[in-house]
């Protein structure tokens, strides 16, 4: 049975009326799981015209109650009314069938207009109801309704038979701790912890919330895991429970009393329990990692803790230690500790809690730390091991709990160097999760520790300036970079060049002292012996500085580096790779990376504006403007709220590109104005790369003395801020304010200007331009010729979008599809591939409109080429648009020599 979403179901829901075929959908859900909120939301949907059904389970016992509701919401009559036209004369199969179809023509003969039925609760109706529907939901034709309906579980498939059942997927813990965020201020790594073991189901979820104190609601206390059963966890797990044997529930007794259970130890104190384990893993109630057993519904596992009584866990307790003894001294520390009723080695357990990191067994991780922190009688006294797991988590990107360690390790008096340590972690969990910090706090907290702890102080203004420059807030970030440098004199070597690469950061994002490289460490040496994290910042400051060969080398490295494994720094590393190959116009390589990273990155960016602009750039580039442009919304939106105006520019000069890309001149340069009045705070043209762009999109317009002033603007710019992309984009804004025959030499100039495979993307908006204005100056033919060299500067860079918009002038394809006596030499079949061809499109493209396979395509093409006499695309739309058949056009409009 398939699962969907929420937004899914509400999604087709809301399509319904517009789908043409009527049909019926039942929704299976658990208790709780918010079936009865999501028809709710449907039915107030204005765009869906609905009557919402609910079911009464005290009418259960009268037939056809449930059908005289439904039928009484559609014919906004009373639901006595329904005796009137119908009785039931018999409630044997036959009866009922009968029944079904003289109420399916009492329906019909309402003549509804077209309705969407929201039945919640179907297994609550009368079974009657239930089995007319089922026959009612395989004949809907006519009746311009479409049913919707829920249950908890169907006992019969006669109950189902005319629907197509989906089960409600359960949420997911970010969605379970934005339900709760809505009505309540609580501590969001405690929801998020209180959310793997709610299984999905919000209810659940609420019930737990409830529960707690209020200490533990904001963090400060430690929770008591697993949680107890509430009542609905009671409810989804009884039907589970009745379905095992004895010997089941005694071993699920055991492996419930910690987050993990190795089953040798189960059949150590259970003998011959192995074939019982292999059932229950069989049958999904126990999965197995290795020789440890976990639960697969962490639900169940609760019922199985606290259905014991405390005797029963602790004689449980004590044979499981003896049994651990030499097999796992970390769940023998914690049975001993639950026997003994004494205080156990807190210790013990955070050295426990490190070691599952390291084996990424997370949920084991926190309830260890959990118990720790509940036994510690002076959490100071920890401070060392806490900090390491702390370091732990961030690692592997956990910045929620590192942050709630770390603030409960804080609370306690701690040593100055300690101090420093916890700020470290707190602060780099802050920044990630885009929570504000004042330079002012940091350089005063840097001074207070810097004697005792230089080494923290160092790393937490380094931080800090990475923090800022990442916001384009240079100023900020040099003040924090030269704090941290006159600091540095007493650190480790790898702290200093870290400091030194933020240095080179700031000045690459400033466009300063562009021409001298920046300070390396001997990478040839043995890269994964260096520090990843200096290996990203000297990834980031070869970017800022246009070196993307090298800064693409660094990344990789990084990503592929034994301390990264899938945690923190792999975001880090594939969040660089993405913003290194957008700038070097890589499209096909970012978009690669986003792949890989998109849904795996919550510690880094997830929910962020950085993240809604990853989005809405990816989506662009491959053309889905729609859903670019609503990226490109919660982006600004997003960027608001965190204060970000460099997310927020650069989401607007994404939208200016779109709209310049689409047609819009006119739009695009309502847009471009207030990316050039946002640039005032950036004064590093290269950082949001709109000038070129404005300056096309006035002259497109007819604004001619904008286009002049933006130019004027960059070539001012560039005289004090260096750069690579800006001397490539001003070459391409000159060429366009030259009006008439002239600015095709320094288009033609322009073009000359780029190495060999330097900056694709921009070199095929360079030659797009000069498309455009041969096309202008009446040069139909050459216009067509450096159009196609645009398309494949865009094919090489992976702007896809930009290549789908490149289409020749329609004089142009006119005078290639009309009366051409070359096409006459094609059959009709390959006429309509030469035709599309003549535009652009590529073969995939011309396969999806003509519904044929690309292989047909591509055999059609090659009798093309032979018909022709010709070897590529390039020469066949030469020789149909009237050039020279066997060559191209240089990009300045020439004709080739013969």
């Amino acid at each position: 049975m398939e699962s969907i979403s929420r937004i899914d179901l509400l999604a087709t829901i809301e399509s319904l009326p517009q789908s043409g075929e009527e049909t019926a959908l039942l929704l299976l859900g658990e208790h709780g799981a918010g079936k009865t909120h999501l028809l709710e939301r449907a039915h107030a949907n204005p765009a869906t015209p609905s009557v919402l059904v609910r079911v009464h389970p005290a009418e259960s016992r009268f037939p056809l109650a449930g059908f005289a509701s439904m039928f009484a919401a559609l014919s906004q009559a009373p639901a006595t009314e329904f005796h009137r036209y119908f009785s039931l004369r018999s409630e044997e199969p036959a009866g009922l069938f009968a029944a079904g179809h003289d109420l399916l023509a009492l329906i019909r003969g309402l003549d509804l207009p077209p309705t969407v039925v929201l039945i919640d609760d179907l297994d609550r109706m009368d079974s009657a109801s239930r089995t007319v529907l089922g026959t009612i939901a395989s004949h809907m034709a006519g009746t311009s309704l479409w049913l919707v309906a829920t249950a908890t579980s169907v006992e019969s498939k006669e109950t189902v038979a005319g629907f197509s059942t989906s089960r409600l997927a359960p949420l997911t813990g970010s969605e379970l701790v934005h339900v709760v965020a809505g009505t309540h201020d609580h501590d969001e790594p405690t929801m998020r912890i209180l959310a793997s073991y709610s299984g999905g189901n919000p209810r659940i979820m609420s019930e737990q919330v409830g529960r707690l104190h209020d200490d533990q609601l904001s963090g400060t206390a430690p929770l008591l895991l697993p949680p107890r059963p509430t009542p609905t966890i009671e409810q989804v797990t009884t039907d589970t429970l009745s379905r095992l044997s004895s010997a089941a529930h005694d071993i699920l007794e055991l492996v419930a009393l910690s987050p993990m259970a190795h089953a040798t130890a189960i059949s150590a104190v259970i003998p011959d329990a192995t074939d019982d384990v292999e059932d229950l893993i069989d049958s999904g109630v126990l999965k197995r990692r290795a020789s440890y057993l976990t639960f697969t519904d962490d639900r169940l596992r609760s019922r199985f803790y606290w259905d014991q009584g405390s005797r029963s866990r602790r004689e449980h307790h004590a044979n499981l230690a003896k049994a651990y003894v030499g097999l796992d001294e970390r769940l023998a520390t914690w049975h001993l500790g639950s026997a003994e009723r004494g205080p156990q080695s807190v210790d013990q357990l955070l050295s426990a809690a490190v070691s599952f990191i390291d084996e990424a067994r997370t949920c084991a991780a926190v309830e260890f730390t959990e118990r720790a922190l509940g036994r510690a009688e002076r959490i100071e006294e920890h401070a060392t091991l806490l900090i390491l797991l702390c370091n732990r988590l961030l690692r592997d990107g956990l910045l929620g709990l590192a942050d709630r360690y770390g603030a409960q390790t804080r609370s306690g008096t701690t040593t100055p160097e300690q101090s420093m340590d916890i700020l470290n972690i707190r602060l780099m969990s802050h920044l990630f999760r885009r929570r504000h910090v004042v330079n002012d706090e940091l350089l005063t907290l840097a001074d207070l520790h810097a004697e005792a702890n230089p080494e923290g102080a160092c790393s937490m203004l380094c931080l800090g300036a990475a923090y800022r420059a990442e916001r384009w807030e240079i100023e900020e970030a040099r003040k924090l970079t030269n704090q941290g440098l006159m600091l540095a004199d007493h650190v480790a070597e790898s702290t200093r060049l870290k400091l030194t690469a933020m240095r080179d950061i700031v000045d690459g994002l400033d466009g300063t002292a562009i021409e001298s490289a920046p300070t390396s460490t001997d990478l040839d040496a043995d890269s994964m012996a260096i520090d990843p994290d200096l290996l990203l910042l000297r990834g980031r400051a070869m970017t800022v500085r246009e070196a993307y060969q090298e800064a693409r080398q660094l990344f990789t490295v990084v990503a592929n580096h034994p301390s990264s494994r899938d945690g923190l720094r792999k975001d880090l590393a594939t969040y660089g790779t993405i913003r290194n190959e957008i700038a070097s116009g890589e499209f096909r390589l970012a978009r690669a990376a986003v792949d890989t990273w998109g849904a795996t990155a919550p510690s880094l960016t997830r929910g962020t504006s950085a993240f809604a602009y990853i989005q809405a750039w990816y989506a662009s580039s491959i053309g889905d403007d729609t859903a670019a442009e609503e990226f490109i919304d919660t982006c600004l939106e997003l960027a608001s709220a965190e204060a970000c105006q460099a997310l927020r520019a650069r989401a607007l000069a994404l939208r200016g590109a779109l709209r310049l890309r689409t047609g819009d001149a006119d739009a695009a340069v309502m847009v471009l104005r207030q990316v050039s009045a946002a640039s005032t705070r950036f004064r590093n043209p290269t950082l949001l790369r709109h000038w070129a762009d404005y300056t096309e999109a006035c002259i497109a317009t007819g604004r001619v003395q904008e286009a002049a002033a933006t130019v004027t603007a960059l070539e001012r710019r560039l005289s004090v801020h260096r750069s690579r992309w800006g001397e490539l984009a001003l070459l391409r804004c000159r060429a366009l304010v030259e009006s008439g025959r002239p600015s095709l030499a320094l288009f033609e100039s322009a073009v000359k200007e780029f190495e060999r495979d330097e900056l694709p993307y921009e070199l095929g908006r360079t030659l797009r331009c000069l498309a455009n204005r041969q096309a202008e100056l009446g040069m139909a033919v050459e216009s067509r010729l450096t159009r196609m060299a645009a398309v494949a500067a865009f094919e090489a860079s992976g702007a896809d979008a930009w290549a789908a918009h490149a289409d020749p002038p329609d004089t142009v394809v006119a005078a290639a599809s009309g009366d051409n006596q070359l096409l006459d030499q094609l059959s009709s079949d390959e006429r309509d591939v030469a035709i599309r061809v003549i535009k652009g499109h590529r073969n995939r493209e011309i396969a999806q409109e003509l519904f044929v396979s690309v292989r047909t395509v591509e055999l059609r093409l090659t009798h093309i080429y032979r018909t022709f006499g010709v070897q590529s695309r390039a020469q066949l739309v030469a020789a149909l648009t009237g050039a020279v058949a066997t060559g191209t056009a240089p990009p300045d409009g020439t004709q080739p020599q013969s």
